[in-house]
């Protein structure tokens, strides 16, 4: 027996009862759908399942703890996502994080099927149960942008940069939010999210070959020729843009660039950085700045 037909099955025949469990299978059925190993007919069968245990779980009239319903405390959950987000070995696994992957993995499976209105419906749900999980939010911001919905875009990449915890998180918020500015002709302002993006994931940046984008947006804003992190967050204030509203971007870039001194990836580490400095001039951060400029003279 197949390693799908065992997962369909098991989750067919589930009776919502052990989250722990119905985690475990959903995981595997994710993972299939991520590594693209599932034919049409696997598909199609696939979502017939999920759809049975969506309508199931609605008809249980189960509905989500008031904490994951509230932004009042997000990071209090997010610490609950994070611990139990790799392989359901960790000992925290809430109902509410198992029943929203259950919707996350049906909205992926949908996009991958290129149902995209509906896999935006079916991921509402899922944030009804984890309204802070950015991966949601991100399949949310791409099915935005396949069906042109700018509203719904500017909404998940502002809930999706209001509660990512990592650089490639953030970055990834960025880009859909400059996406949105960039149709809105607001180009200061796509250009200022784009910026961030590159900061904040300059490796994938660099992989894409993203750097037409400021050709293009140059001609538009002249004054940015030499842009640093803290003009773009005047920009953002202006415009409403969250910056640091939970997980401190600048903390988190300093922890970057001193991993890559440590490996001797000089250029990346000035990157981070410096970019970490523009945010709050933090001395200890400035103080490797200058010792890794007295490293690459030496070198040079």
């Amino acid at each position: 027996m197949s390693n799908f037909k065992a997962i369909i099955d098991e989750l067919a025949a589930c009776d919502l009862k052990n989250c722990k469990h119905v985690g475990e299978l959903l995981y595997g059925l994710h993972q299939l759908i991520k590594m693209n190993a599932l034919n049409e007919q696997e598909k199609a069968e696939a979502l017939a399942v999920l759809e049975q245990l969506a309508r199931k779980l609605e008809a249980t009239g189960l509905k989500p703890s008031p904490l994951c319903c509230d932004y009042w405390d997000p990071i209090e959950k997010l610490i609950v996502e994070r611990q139990s987000d790799i392989d359901y070995t960790g000992e925290i696994v809430t109902p509410e994080y198992s029943f929203s992957f259950l919707y996350a993995v049906y909205g992926t499976l949908l996009m991958e099927c290129h149902q995209d209105t509906k896999a935006m419906e079916v991921l509402d749900k899922g944030l009804e149960w984890n309204p802070v999980n950015t991966y949601m939010l991100q399949l949310c911001a791409i099915a935005a942008m396949r069906l042109n919905d700018m509203d719904a875009l500017y909404d998940a990449a502002m809930d999706e940069l209001t509660f990512s915890y990592t650089l490639e998180n953030a970055a990834l918020a960025y880009w859909h939010l400059g996406s949105y500015y960039f149709v809105r002709n607001d180009f200061k302002a796509a250009y200022c999210c784009f910026y961030m993006c590159r900061a904040y994931n300059p490796v994938e940046w660099k992989m894409k070959g993203n750097d037409e984008v400021f050709d293009i947006l140059r001609p538009y804003c002249p004054e940015f020729e030499e842009l640093r992190t803290d003009d773009a967050m005047e920009v953002f204030a202006d415009r409403g843009i969250p910056f640091n509203r939970i997980f401190d971007m600048a903390d988190l870039l300093a922890d970057a660039g001193t991993k890559m001194a440590e490996e001797g990836s000089l250029d990346l580490a000035w990157h981070y950085l410096s970019h970490s400095y523009d945010i709050n001039h933090n001395e200890a951060v400035g103080q490797l700045l200058l010792k890794i400029q007295s490293d690459a003279e030496k070198m040079s």
